[in-house]
């Protein structure tokens, strides 16, 4: 494939104040996403701004989404603080299937600079059965977005649309409405042909008296029915309405599920009268199979059932939905899934919860979420590993795995698992009447699979590239690790793959040799004459494995590989593909294999203790088969004389460990730290801020948590600490040599207690993340209970215990080692706490933390080491 650059280097006339380099990229196609047959053109422009002086390798390098493509362009170039360098960039419209434009700057062999573009050059995808698809889109501002995203959900097959309607924002003022936002996202969508789900969300404050996360209940759901009435009336095309959102998690809706059935009573005739063709979805409660089954179960009580028409769910727990619905007597009703995510490098289980819930009897999936604009790092941490596309527009990893499985559903009907152990194979017709599958292994090992097949078949992976297979001897083999799509011919799993890619014997390293197992396996009754070709990134030193093969029936055989990456380190990740050929040229079975590349060597740096004093450990690793020479230079940050440097020799397939002096101040537990380590091919440059905790066997100080700073909530909006007298805890850490023991005096004003281990933290209660597991300690109706979320902790004997007197609860556990053995001085072990607080709600409403909030999942892996010291 050809790429088109235009290359221009020059001197900015502008003065600019040296600082960060700006790097921007315009483009002939929104989101460099082109569905026409045009050329997707992107002119690439980097300001130096000071960042940079000297000599330069500018590198331009084009690829798919897993790093396979020709080598970069290459190109010198002098920076002055000044400089900006262009770069026109022509994807061609031939070229089909996502792309990734990797932009980087080289400097003595270091990577100094590197942004990558991606783009998709794509056919549009015209839906069969707009109606009745069974995939959905949820979409945030529509009326301000619908414009730019619309088009492109259209191109991908997608006709159906989740988008809220803000009561608050349409009755600001009791009895005063304003439907601008309403009317612009009913104009858009209708504009384009969408199919539209409403969710009526987001209370104004004249509506409700006790404020939560989301606005809080209505104080007279009068007002909310009558709202919802001209709703409904107002837009007729609108059949489907979803009430609230949610409901289960107390921070969206308060009273549970008994409290939501008033809710439904009250709403459900007035917009029924208003359009006696809607239908009505109750919510969609959350991932919590704990709290949705309760809810459901007292909605159900409440007498609700009358009032909705479609049961709604959120992200998973089907088979918990499905018993509900049978045990209830509902098993006749629709049932959707309105929220369906997953995060990054997961993208292929959009495909499985979509493909099996069609097959278990869910009518439609929608997908969160397409775009949600980001700029606080929280927002990047919670949507970022869910969006399709970036703030850009431009498409994440998740997007080609959305349009290949509009294109490939298009229309699709009678759906069945026919899944054989851990082979998931779900079989379908499409429009044309013939035999379609999808097949994915459900157990993680299972990389590929034989099937039986009555003919010529052809397969897509999950991005959409597409092979064609001949059967031999009547079968033909497929990849299982993430999806497949088959078509063509009857399909029947039948075990042992025909051809796999194994582990790598070495870690795959930038300019390194390593070998990699191939296996081959001949199913049929004569004998397999033909070659295997195992390929990677083309551009790569060896980049490819031609293996002569002849199988005699039923036999197997494993041949070792060699390739070699290229020294460059701007791409870190390859995808290997092995296909297996007749003596004719016919494809009949093929595998393939994504890879991260590592540098020759890397390193981290972490907290420490020698002798009892605060040091900065750096982890280096020689993942290479042979010894390397490297100096590594230390710096504390604002010490400009404050540089170490050592040289060493790396012993190879080990991790060498060297130690720095922090210069801390006295009384001092926290610092940054910054190392460069220099060897032969490059530089590699890390910088860490750093905690050091030492723990003495007794006598430690207390950790007092009574500040706000101290306080976490799940709200961005509200802040429901009131002072240490709702919430406040002193705690102390101690250890001997059979355990670290961790105990905590808590005041709190109001208590609440659970009947579910599984929910303890969702009441008043202590959670521990202790050397990578979670544990809840609190009290139940029953007494004190640790609930372990980590099936690695269950042998572990830990001691514990909970007393509660008026507004004081004393919490104390007491861990050994995991490692099995005594503790003993410099032992080390990750540790965190929180202290939840949820008053007389059914959900928390915020809590305390020490060292890392790990009350948000995403900061458990932050949590930082304690030493233990005598």
């Amino acid at each position: 494939m050809q790429y088109f650059f235009k290359i221009a280097a020059f001197l900015a006339v502008l003065t600019v104040a040296a600082g960060e380099p700006e790097f921007t990229c315009r483009s002939n196609a929104p989101g460099n996403i082109q569905f026409a047959a045009e050329p997707v053109r992107l002119e690439l422009k980097f300001e130096n701004r000071g960042a940079f002086s000297g000599d330069v390798t500018e590198l331009v390098r084009v690829t798919d989404f897993y790093g396979n493509g020709d080598a970069p362009e290459q190109h010198p170039a002098t920076l002055d603080p000044k400089s900006v360098l262009k770069r026109e960039i022509s994807i061609p419209a031939e070229r089909k299937g996502p792309f990734l434009v990797t932009y980087s700057l080289l400097k003595d062999g270091e990577l100094v600079f590197c942004r990558n573009i991606s783009g998709a050059v794509l056919d549009p995808v015209k839906a069969v059965d707009p109606e009745g698809s069974p995939i959905g889109m949820y979409c945030h501002n529509v009326q301000w977005n619908g414009k730019t995203e619309l088009p492109i959900l259209r191109n991908m097959g997608i006709s159906w649309v989740r988008a809220n309607l803000s009561w608050g924002r349409s009755e600001p003022e009791r009895g005063k409405y304003d439907w601008k936002q309403g009317d612009a996202s009913d104009r858009v969508l209708n504009e384009y042909g969408m199919h539209i789900m409403y969710n009526l969300v987001y209370p104004p404050r004249w509506a409700v008296t006790r404020v939560n996360i989301y606005g809080g209940n209505p104080a007279d759901f009068a007002d909310f029915a009558a709202f919802a009435a001209r709703a409904v009336a107002r837009y007729p095309k609108v059949l489907h309405w979803s009430v609230w959102n949610e409901p289960d998690a107390e921070s969206h809706w308060e009273g549970g599920g008994a409290e939501y059935a008033r809710l439904l009573k009250a709403v459900a005739p007035a917009v029924r009268a208003a359009n006696p063709a809607v239908k009505i979805l109750p919510g969609g409660v959350t991932g919590s199979a704990a709290l949705a089954e309760r809810f459901m179960r007292d909605l159900n009580a409440g007498g609700g059932r009358p009032f909705f028409d479609i049961y709604e769910y959120h992200y998973k727990n089907l088979e918990l939905h499905r018993k509900l619905m049978k045990e209830f007597g509902w098993k006749d009703m629709p049932l959707w899934n309105t929220e369906e995510a997953t995060g990054t490098g997961k993208s292929a289980q959009l495909v499985h919860d979509t493909v099996s819930g069609l097959a278990c009897g869910v009518e439609r999936t929608f997908l969160f979420l397409y775009t949600i604009r980001m700029t606080r790092p929280e927002e990047f941490e919670e949507f970022g590993p869910v969006v399709m596309v970036d703030n850009d527009g431009r498409p994440t990893e998740r997007f080609p795995v959305v349009y290949t499985m509009g294109r490939e559903l298009n229309g699709i009907r009678d759906c069945r698992d026919v899944s054989q152990g851990a082979i998931r194979l779900y079989s379908y017709r499409n429009g044309d009447g013939k035999p379609r599958y999808v097949l994915w292994s459900d157990d993680g090992k299972t990389r590929a699979v034989t099937l039986k097949s009555s003919g010529s078949l052809r397969a897509v992976d999950a991005a959409g590239n597409a092979v064609r297979l001949t059967p031999f001897d009547g079968f033909v083999s497929v990849p299982a690790s993430e999806v497949t799509y088959l078509d063509g011919a009857e399909v029947i799993p039948a075990g042992r793959p025909m051809a796999e890619i194994g582990t790598p014997r070495d870690k795959p390293v930038f300019g390194s040799e390593f070998e990699i197992p191939v296996r081959f396996y001949n199913p049929g009754v004569t004998a397999f004459r033909g070659r295997a070709l195992l390929a990677a990134s083309p551009d790569w030193e060896i980049a490819k494995a031609e293996i002569p093969l002849e199988l005699a029936p039923g036999t197997a055989r494993e041949v070792v590989c060699r390739l070699k990456p290229r020294g460059l380190t701007d791409c870190t990740k390859s995808r290997l593909v092995l296909n297996l050929s007749r003596e004719n040229g016919e494809l009949t079975a093929y595998d393939f294999r994504d890879i991260e590349l590592a540098t020759p060597l890397d390193f981290s740096l972490a907290s420490a203790f020698r002798w009892g004093e605060p040091r900065v450990r750096a982890a280096i690793a020689n993942p290479t088969a042979s010894p390397v020479m490297a100096t590594i230079r230390f710096h504390v940050p604002g010490e400009a004389k404050n540089v170490s440097s050592m040289p060493l020799t790396l012993p190879p397939l080990t991790t060498s460990y060297v130690f720095f002096d922090p210069k801390l101040a006295a009384g001092k537990n926290h610092g940054n730290a910054e190392a460069a380590l220099t060897y032969p091919g490059g530089t590699i440059r890390h910088s860490a801020a750093l905690d050091w905790i030492a723990v003495k066997s007794s006598g430690n100080p207390p950790v007092r948590l009574r500040e706000r700073a101290n306080y976490s909530s799940p709200s961005r909006i509200l802040f429901q600490w009131g002072g240490p007298d709702d919430l406040s805890a002193e705690a102390h850490l101690e250890w001997n040599a059979q355990y670290l023991t961790l105990s905590a005096v808590v005041t709190d004003d109001v208590h609440s207690a659970e009947s579910e281990s599984g929910l303890l933290w969702q009441r008043d209660s202590m959670q521990i993340w202790f050397d990578g597991m979670l544990f809840d300690l609190g009290l139940m109706k029953t007494g004190a209970a640790l609930f372990r979320h980590d099936s690695k902790s269950e042998n572990m004997k830990i001691s514990f215990s909970v007393v509660r007197e008026g507004n004081t609860t004393r919490y104390k556990i007491s861990f050994p080692n995991p490692k099995g053995g005594f503790w003993r001085e410099n032992d080390t072990a990750k540790l965190a706490f929180i202290i939840n607080d949820a008053d007389q709600g059914a959900e928390r409403k915020g809590w305390l933390y020490y060292l890392s909030d790990i009350g948000d999942p995403r900061c458990r892996a932050t949590a930082p080491e304690i030493t233990l010291v005598k």
